[in-house]
């Protein structure tokens, strides 16, 4: 890839969009695109909820997870609980990349062993794991969540279509996969999609117009508009962003907030985002995490979007689960599950914004390392893979996401796990009694 030529598009589009930019006649702010409302701190829904909200599934995409929670008190016999986790292929080698990365988006549905998530390459590596002796070894216990689709799409949709303004019928089929489909509006202009299954409730709306005026300036026009008459708009503020995310939560029923201290089990941080191209804000919006025992969990939450020059919310992604808390679980110790690194896909929770990622993490390892070992590898025989070790010096415990292998979602307990570089990566604790896994990684 040439980043000479990519450095020197992203200028010329910065300057056509300041050359395009009109002039301000007044320091005025557009009205806030929505004043905050009451906001419910009880997330216990009657038998016919009539909304949600939203969050996200892997730490930064822009398609995150909107959730729907339905706190159950546990009840005080002992709680029982059978998780399946099977292996991809048996084999205890992790791969960068990989040869198979045509199955990522079955690893990342599915908690199998997976030797191809994170970074596209073809280094094959065998992390060598070990824990230091200055890590507590404690044994504690969590809470286990049991993450579902919602039974009330079709109330969501009829409030959506409502909150953007699509007036036309809402179309409904069933799919043979288990899925219903709840649907709005034209993929031309206002578009609204949901889509229902026992695991999850998916939600993705668009809006091609709302990125008039920035099409228009690169000569990528949406349909219908004319930009003789299309006019710039000040995107949202981050504090009128963060309004409408929590007047939008709020008529579903859902509280939102800023500070991750003030929020409650079943509550969302908000958090606000950017999106640049050079010194240009091009687009900003809004991603909510679902917050579980004071942590910000990777399910459950959503992200919405505005494009420079439109106030109008141009896209909403978002996945939505009913959570039911089914009570207290043993687990193991850090000590004990660490080894588990070497085998499941699990998405960590966080007090603080995401942390630095380890040098020797999939995700944070420097292209400059990764190219080094991938010459390593092809210098061996058979191209065998490439043993990384890693000095785990910190586990901290943590809420923990993970997929079984009926695609279901569950949050449990686990630690984050950190090396002297940064986050490495998280396991869930849950003892193994409550789960079957396979025998070499309990």
């Amino acid at each position: 890839m040439n980043m000479k030529k990519i450095n020197s598009k992203h200028a010329a589009l910065t300057q056509r969009i300041r050359d395009a930019k009109p002039v301000r006649e007044d320091d005025s702010r557009a009205q806030m695109l929505l004043l905050e409302g009451q906001t419910k701190s009880s997330l216990k829904f009657k038998a016919a909820p009539t909304v949600r909200r939203g969050a996200a599934i892997i730490l930064t995409p822009l398609v995150l997870a909107l959730a729907i929670v339905l706190l159950i008190n546990p009840t005080k016999s002992t709680p029982t609980l059978s998780l399946y986790l099977k292996n991809f292929n048996d084999k205890q080698v992790s791969s960068i990349g990989g040869t198979n990365s045509s199955v990522i988006a079955d690893c990342a549905t599915v908690n199998t062993y997976c030797n191809d998530v994170g970074i596209l390459s073809q280094t094959k590596i065998d992390w060598q794991l070990s824990l230091s002796e200055d890590v507590a070894d404690e044994t504690n216990q969590g809470h286990v969540y049991r993450l579902q689709g919602t039974d009330d799409a079709l109330q969501i949709a009829n409030l959506l279509t409502s909150e953007f303004e699509i007036n036309q019928k809402i179309k409904t089929s069933h799919e043979s996969n288990g899925y219903d489909y709840f649907e709005a509006g034209s993929r031309k202009q206002k578009f609204l999609s949901i889509s229902t299954s026992k695991a999850l409730t998916s939600i993705e709306y668009h809006n091609p117009h709302a990125g008039a005026w920035y099409g228009c300036q690169h000569n990528y026009i949406p349909e219908g508009v004319d930009c003789a008459s299309t006019v710039f708009e000040d995107m949202p503020t981050n504090e009128e962003a963060i309004a409408y995310t929590k007047n939008l939560l709020a008529k579903m029923g859902v509280r939102g907030g800023t500070d991750l201290q003030d929020l409650n089990n079943g509550d969302y941080l908000i958090k606000t985002f950017s999106l640049n191209s050079g010194k240009e804000t091009t687009h900003m919006g809004t991603r909510s995490q679902l917050v579980i025992d004071g942590f910000a969990t990777s399910t459950g939450g959503h992200q919405i979007m505005w494009t420079i020059g439109s106030k109008q919310v141009e896209s909403v992604s978002a996945t939505l689960h009913k959570l039911t808390d089914l009570g207290s679980f043993s687990t193991l110790t850090s000590r004990d599950s660490y080894n588990r690194l070497n085998g499941y896909i699990t998405y960590g929770s966080f007090k603080e914004s995401e942390p630095k990622l380890s040098n020797k993490s999939r995700e944070g390892m420097p292209q400059e390392e990764i190219e080094r070992l991938y010459e390593l590898m092809k210098s061996q025989k058979d191209q065998t893979a490439v043993k990384v070790s890693v000095k785990l010096t910190k586990a901290e415990p943590a809420p923990v996401t993970i997929i079984d292998s009926s695609r279901m979602f569950w949050i449990v307990p686990g630690y984050n796990f950190y090396d002297e570089t940064g986050y490495y990566g998280s396991v869930m604790s849950l003892d193994s009694s409550y789960i079957q896994m396979d025998s070499g990684n309990k």
